[in-house]
Parts: C-alpha cells; sequence; structure tokens
C-alpha cells in the first residue's frame, strides 16, 4: 500500500482551459468545498500537467476564492513554477516519439521546429536568424508551416533546441530526448516567477542536462552557436552526450513518470506524520534545484529499485 491519496483533477478545467464563465465558476466552487474536506493528517498529492498551482491561485483569487490549503499535499509541476514547493516532472503528451537508440544517421545538426507561443520570451522570434549560416542546422522561422513528419525529424537531429513558449517548459524539451536527441534547453530571465528562466526535472536521480546537452539563458544566445560547433567538432564528447540522453530517455515517458511519481510517493509515505514538514521541505529543495544546472557526475540511478 502507498500510504498516500491520489487526488485526480484534470487542472487545466478549473484553470486557463475552462471558457465558459458560468462552467468555470461552479468548477472553482466545487473545488474549493471539496478541497476543505480533505484530511490533512494524510500524505496526498497531485500531478499538474498543462498548468501549475501559481495558475491555479490565480484563478481561484480571480473569483474571490481562497487558494486552496496545501499542507501535506505533495505536488508534482510540469510547468515549471515552484512558488508552491513542487517536484520538477517533464510536460508530456499521451504519445511518446520513438527513440533513435543510434541506428539512424542524424543528419541535421541543429535543430528547431515550432510555433511563435513566446508571448513573454520572444527567444523563438530569434533562433532563425541566429542560426542562419549554421552548416546542416534546420532552424526554422516559428509558426512556419510544414508538412513532414516531427518524429522523424527530431530522430535526425543532433542538438534539438527547446525555446520556453507561454511558458517555461514545453513539450519540446522533452520531446528531444524521447527521441535521443541531444536537449538545448533556453531560459529567459523575463518570465514572471521566481527564477524562472528553466524548469530540469530529474536531476534528484542524477540527471544531469548539461551533461546531455547545453542550459543556456537568454543573455547567452549569441554564443550559443560557436559552443555548438566546437560540441560537434569533438565526436568522443558527442557520443558520450548521446549514450546519457538514451540512458535517462525511458524517464520522459507516461511509464517512467509514473515510476517516478510512485518512487517519491514510496519514500515519503513512509515518514512519520511528525515529520511531514520535512517532506514539504524536500519538495522545496526538488523545486529550487530544478531552477538550475547542477555540476555532477552522471549517477545512473534506476528508480523503483
Amino acid at each position: 500500500e502507498l500510504g498516500a491519496v491520489f487526488i485526480p483533477i484534470r487542472w487545466q478545467t478549473v484553470t486557463w482551459g475552462c471558457h465558459n464563465l458560468t462552467a468555470c465558476t461552479q468548477w472553482r466552487r466545487n473545488l474549493v468545498t471539496a478541497w476543505q474536506q480533505l484530511d490533512h493528517s494524510r500524505l496526498h498529492f497531485v500531478v499538474l500537467m498543462m498548468t501549475h498551482l501559481g495558475e491555479v491561485r490565480q484563478f481561484l483569487h480571480s473569483m474571490s476564492l481562497p487558494m486552496i490549503n496545501m499542507t501535506n499535499v505533495i505536488a508534482f509541476d510540469s510547468r515549471g513554477n515552484d512558488s508552491i514547493p513542487a517536484f520538477p516532472i517533464p510536460l508530456l503528451h499521451y504519445d511518446t516519439i520513438t527513440l533513435n537508440a543510434g541506428e539512424a544517421e542524424r543528419t541535421i545538426s541543429v535543430g528547431f521546429r515550432g510555433q511563435c507561443s513566446d508571448d513573454v520570451s520572444r527567444i523563438r522570434h530569434t533562433l532563425s536568424d541566429i542560426f542562419a549560416d549554421f552548416a546542416g542546422s534546420r532552424v526554422t522561422s516559428c509558426g512556419k508551416e510544414w508538412s513532414g513528419n516531427f518524429g522523424d525529424e527530431m530522430r535526425s537531429t543532433v542538438f534539438a533546441l527547446a525555446p520556453p513558449g507561454q511558458y517555461v517548459t514545453s513539450f519540446r524539451q522533452f520531446e528531444a530526448i524521447q527521441a535521443g536527441a541531444l536537449p538545448v534547453v533556453l531560459g529567459d530571465r523575463n518570465f514572471r516567477f521566481r527564477g524562472g528562466s528553466i524548469w530540469l526535472p530529474f536531476q534528484d536521480l542524477g540527471v544531469d542536462w548539461n551533461a546531455m546537452g547545453f542550459t543556456v539563458t537568454d543573455e547567452e544566445l549569441p554564443g550559443l552557436p560557436a559552443r555548438l560547433r566546437a560540441a560537434l567538432d569533438d565526436p568522443t564528447s558527442l557520443q558520450a552526450r548521446f549514450a546519457r540522453t538514451k540512458q535517462a530517455a525511458e524517464l520522459f515517458t507516461p511509464a517512467g513518470l509514473t515510476e517516478y511519481v510512485l518512487y517519491v510517493m514510496t519514500f515519503y509515505a513512509s515518514t512519520a506524520p511528525a515529520r511531514f514538514e520535512e517532506v514539504l521541505s524536500n519538495a522545496c529543495i526538488s523545486g529550487l534545484l530544478g531552477r538550475e544546472a547542477v555540476g555532477r557526475s552522471w549517477a545512473g540511478v534506476t528508480i523503483g529499485k
């Protein structure tokens, strides 16, 4: 028995995904009412896949409703906001891109394709110019229509640029790893979240994002082409990056995420109730860890063992 209660809520229906005012009002009132009946002496957990708790608070306050009480509730957050302590997790689709484990040739040195969804950041609008003269690259203008196969293109890419979209994270950040491409996570300080430039899950398991690809701030963007050229000219180091990415790829799937959530909750559910403050403190530490790339040797930890 896990010893913790999962609260199965489709959180976007009480935030940005609710468009009917009457329905939204009822949904949010029902959430607050039901939440008040929780037994907070027990450990609960929630998984937020398309929104985050900061946004939940924002939408509740817009209707003069109180924020839900998160006492003894562990949150797993995919959208990159740790104003309320949360464990970073990847933002995933239902479907997973098939991994290129090394059998197929990678013909695209640096790649990006995506929508112009960066209202706050604007990084996506600059990438095609920055990489216009980069040999072997396929960095398209954001929003450009295309009829090809996204998975095939990602599997053919060495370095996959992963800029923020409407939030700190984007699907592309994690699709790259699913396909075995090396993720180049681009952060922007303009996001109005504490430390809101990057969101890097699984560092508590030893996943070293700079040992797979790169993490880059908006200030460092002009120098990124030179860094990637140097990496491409070092085949030994490049193969080591691919090996680490392949090793981590299973984590960035629905099955891997489920294993991670159960791993964390099994550990904390065995904690005595008197130490729940320590549980939430560790959630906070994990959220802060997700804000920066921590240099460490590859741990190769297998979850669930």
